[in-house]
């Protein structure tokens, strides 16, 4: 587990997303492979070791202070969210049979935002970062060396 891989803005920490269907009766999301890069889902009975504990909370850490950047390069969270709507309405247009929903959605856009700002209002007093909000080991790969089976990776 080396501090690099904190330091790399461009390290991934979720696996990609390859294909969705939203046909009723076929929805499907295709998540890239992570077994392919060698990572694997570790059974603990009793829960994490230190190592893998360490390696969560600086993942997690490294998503947090993403999302501090992301909502910094929106110029804030209202407007974080406003391009978040934007993209979701765009997204539902190229769905068959959805486009209705993109008009609700286009519709009721200054509605949600009071909505969404309100319930994501923040703390002057402290850090304000996006949550994982399922974090639990069934979510959880970590990779480890082929050679002596170190932690590499989450």
């Amino acid at each position: 587990m080396s501090k690099e891989n904190f330091k790399n803005e461009s390290k991934s920490i979720t696996a990609k997303c390859m294909y969705t269907n939203t046909e009723p009766s076929h929805e499907v999301i295709v998540l890239d492979d992570l077994k392919k890069r060698g990572f694997r889902v570790t059974k603990f009975a009793l829960g994490l070791d230190l190592k893998h504990c360490l390696l969560v909370m600086r993942t997690v850490a490294h998503y947090h202070a993403s999302t501090v950047k992301r909502i910094k390069h929106y110029g804030g969270l209202s407007q974080f969210l406003d391009t978040c709507i934007k993209n979701l309405v765009e997204e539902i247009n190229n769905w068959p049979r959805f486009e209705k929903y993109a008009d609700i959605l286009k519709k009721l856009r200054p509605i949600s935002m009071n909505r969404l700002t309100e319930a994501v209002r923040r703390e002057d007093a402290g850090l304000n970062v996006l949550i994982h909000g399922d974090l639990w080991l069934g979510n959880m790969m970590f990779r480890y060396s082929q050679e002596i089976g170190d932690l590499q990776d989450i």
